[in-house]
Parts: C-alpha cells; structure tokens; sequence
C-alpha cells in the first residue's frame, strides 16, 4: 500500500501541490496502476520481438555540429540581455521554496 507520505512526496519532487483530501485517492490510483503492471509482468513474452517506434523511417535530420564561419559569438553574447562568463544568463524557471 502506498502511503500518504510518498504521496506526498511524490507532489514535492514534482512540484505540485496536492490538497489532504486528493492523497487518499491518489494512493489508490498509484495502486491500480502498480497491480496493473504485475498483471503486465505474468505475461509471456519471449517470442515477442520488441516495438521499435511501429515504422521504418528513418530521421532526416542531420546531426548538430558547430558552425564556425559566419558565426561571431562575441556578437550574440552582446546582443543578449545578460551573460556571465561567455554564456547567455536566462532567469531562472524553478525555485526552492525553503531557502
């Protein structure tokens, strides 16, 4: 059984924020999915071949490469609001509330 404490642990490491009445029936839900998958793993599946994305084609995209003619990062850096240490600075997206 699935506990209200890793439930609640669960939402901090994902960041969400879960009311007291929500945990009981998250825990329940968490419970039908993992009896599920021991359902999934009764099966046999050794002469299965395994899926390989369902199509044969192939990516058409090259690879990334480092374009060095034509290109002044000195330029780009100047350009941009603000930078530290030759990288771009971009404000920060997630925060740690107990600091």
């Amino acid at each position: 059984m699935i506990s209200k404490d890793e439930i609640k642990r669960l939402a901090e490491l994902a960041r969400i924020k879960i009311e007291p009445l929500e945990e009981e029936g998250l825990a329940h839900d968490f419970e039908n999915i993992l009896g599920y998958f021991d359902e999934l793993k009764k099966l046999n599946t050794e002469d299965i071949l395994p899926i390989t994305g369902g199509t044969e084609n192939k990516s058409v995209f090259r690879e990334d490469e480092e374009i060095e003619d034509g290109f002044n990062k000195d330029l780009l850096i100047n350009q941009f609001p603000e930078s530290e240490k030759g990288f771009l600075k971009v404000p920060q997206i997630f925060s740690n509330d107990d600091e």
